[in-house]
């Protein structure tokens, strides 16, 4: 996809993005990606962040302590942090994460690496927009993103665009050693989930929500 198309398609394809914070300097990443976009697009961002089942409720303040980390990550890594709206999901998000991203008519999610990680094909599924891993570097790659899509021809030509447009704003938000890197590995892989039974995907639990704003 050339440059030119590529900014015609933009306002239309990626006018806003959820991202998932964890509250871990391993999760900045993730942040970072979606706050790139947000600056190359003019796409507006919702972070959320997700309280597990079985949580540990133990200790002083554990679910203040757990917003305090992710507060501090939004400051972290941008300083937008004022228009970042933060929701907290918890128990079994599946079916609110799905609601929200409609509600916002999100075109991409972003998940960083880790617990989040193993349940992006069935977010794919459920919210029906691409899912971006991102991950941290290894000793035969450079930070790669993983975006997962459905096998729909639709699906894959969306994908396909947000997969430009991420490959785009990263390169934009590089630092100058970052630019001279040999990068072994391309930033960017599409991965084609498999469309599962639809009582699976439609399987999943109501769950509370509480909206937020970071301070």
């Amino acid at each position: 996809m050339d440059a030119e198309n590529l900014a015609q398609d933009v306002p239309s394809s990626i006018q806003h993005v959820v991202v998932m914070c964890d509250g871990t300097p391993g999760g900045d990443n993730a942040l970072r990606l979606a706050n790139a976009i947000s600056q190359s697009t003019g796409a507006s961002v919702r972070a959320v962040t997700w309280l597990p089942v079985g949580y540990a409720l133990d200790g002083d303040a554990p679910i203040e302590n757990f917003l305090a980390s992710v507060t501090r990550q939004l400051y972290r890594v941008t300083t937008m942090v004022g228009f970042w709206r933060l929701e907290l999901l918890t128990g079994h998000i599946d079916h609110r994460l799905a609601q929200l991203c409609s509600q916002e008519a999100a075109a991409l999610l972003i998940l960083p690496s880790g617990g989040a990680e193993s349940l992006a094909s069935r977010w794919t599924l459920m919210t029906g927009i691409p899912v971006a891993c991102v991950g941290g570097k290894t000793a035969h790659c450079g930070e790669q993103v993983i975006l997962c899509t459905r096998a729909d021809a639709r699906s894959q030509r969306h994908a396909h665009l947000m997969a430009a447009i991420v490959t785009a704003a990263h390169t934009m938000n590089r630092t100058s050693a970052d630019r001279y890197a040999r990068r072994p590995c391309p930033y960017v892989q599409v991965q084609t989930v498999p469309m599962l039974s639809a009582y699976f995907v439609g399987a999943h639990s109501s769950s509370n929500n509480l909206s937020l704003t970071a301070s």
